[in-house]
């Protein structure tokens, strides 16, 4: 019935957005996150199937209502138990999310030109300045950025820390910074699909945030604020709150 609950919030924009899934350890909350993403997505047939048929397996009516929901939507998991700046971990589950789908992540590049200027440089500069990467990399706390290809992905999924480093080699080479008006915000991400993939394209019914260890990221950001972007959960409520119903936040507890 929890299933059919959220399904239905895809179908319509007036019932409550926001969801708490709340239970003891080792209750099945991460496999019904898991469960739920194939189900909500739609973007593999096969796995939708099998979840209804699981559905169907204990209660047939609820699996068959269930099963006649044929449309898509972005579904975006995240697990809080991974250290994340929750603004970057956003934009990377928006790109994998995207991918399942066979939808390209140019629709980001307006917000990311920053980050794209940081990597054109790296590419012409890494070898050449590796020591001074290196350097500025271990006082950012991403010491594990040693290889370009590491770098590149890390700026690709906009790691605040890495461009700050990477800027500081920069304004040793160029003698000024890279131009940053603002830094990407999980509700830029999130209101640029709304409007791009749900409005005007109309590709997704929806858009559903299943945040996994939900609480264990409230404790996380409730200590390191900074690391973990310490707007970004009013952010992402404020652009669930402005979507016109197309945002579903469901946040899964342990008790």
């Amino acid at each position: 019935s929890y299933t059919l609950t959220l399904l239905r919030k895809a179908q319509e924009q007036e019932s409550n957005r926001f969801n708490m899934t709340i239970a003891g350890y080792g209750t099945g909350k991460s496999h019904l996150s898991v469960a739920l993403g194939a189900l909500l997505s739609g973007h593999d047939i096969n796995l939708r199937q099998m979840v209804v048929g699981s559905i169907c397996s204990v209660d047939r009516n609820i699996g068959n209502e269930i099963s006649g929901y044929s449309g898509k939507n972005l579904v975006l998991v995240l697990n809080g138990m991974r250290d994340f700046n929750l603004n970057s971990e956003i934009l990377s589950t928006a790109k994998r999310a995207l991918a399942q789908h066979g939808l390209p992540d140019d629709v980001f590049s307006e917000l990311t030109k920053q980050y794209q200027q940081a990597i054109s440089f790296c590419k012409n500069t890494f070898e050449s300045r590796k020591d001074s990467y290196i350097s500025h990399f271990a006082e950012a706390d991403c010491s594990n950025l040693k290889q370009l290809d590491d770098v590149i992905t890390a700026l690709e999924n906009a790691d605040i820390k890495a461009f700050n480093a990477v800027n500081e080699v920069y304004k040793e080479f160029m003698g000024m910074y890279i131009n940053v008006d603002a830094d990407i915000s999980a509700s830029d991400v999130l209101t640029l699909l709304v409007d791009k993939y749900c409005k005007e394209q109309k590709v997704f019914d929806c858009i559903y945030i299943l945040f996994d260890e939900f609480g264990r990221y409230i404790e996380f950001t409730a200590n390191k604020p900074k690391i973990a972007g310490d707007s970004a959960l009013q952010q992402i409520f404020e652009a669930i709150q402005n979507a016109d119903g197309r945002i579903v936040f469901d946040g899964f507890i342990s008790v």
